[in-house]
C-alpha cells in the first residue's frame, strides 16, 4: 500500500515530535513499572537509529540517570534490564559525528 510506504519512509528520517514528547513523559509517570519502562526503552531503540539517532540526544540525561540507577541497585534484575537498554542507546549516541 503506497500510503503505508510513504509513512514508513517518513519515520526513517524523523521521529514525530509527539512520540518524542510521549517518551519523555512516560518515564516520569508513577504508574510506569520497571518492565514498562524497559519496553519504552526498547521502542526508543527501534525508533532512534540511522538518520533518526541524532534526535535521541535530548534523552541523554534520562539515559544516564537510568544507567546510574541500575548500577546503584544491581541486585534488581528489572532495573538492570532497563540499564542495559539505556546503555545500548548511549553507545549508539557516543558514535555520532556531531550533536545536532
Amino acid at each position: 500500500h503506497e500510503g503505508t510506504l510513504v509513512h514508513a519512509v517518513r519515520l526513517t528520517v524523523d521521529v514525530p515530535p509527539e512520540l518524542r514528547e510521549w517518551f519523555k513523559k512516560a518515564f516520569t509517570l508513577k504508574t510506569s513499572t520497571s518492565p514498562v519502562r524497559h519496553a519504552y526503552l526498547q521502542a526508543m531503540i527501534g525508533a532512534f537509529k540511522g538518520d533518526t539517532l541524532g534526535q535521541a540526544v535530548d534523552f541523554l540525561p534520562l539515559l544516564v540517570q537510568t544507567v546510574e540507577k541500575a548500577a546503584a541497585q544491581s541486585t534488581q534484575y528489572a532495573l538492570l534490564s532497563e540499564g542495559v537498554a539505556a546503555s545500548v542507546l548511549l553507545c549508539r549516541l557516543s558514535v555520532l559525528d556531531s550533536v545536532p
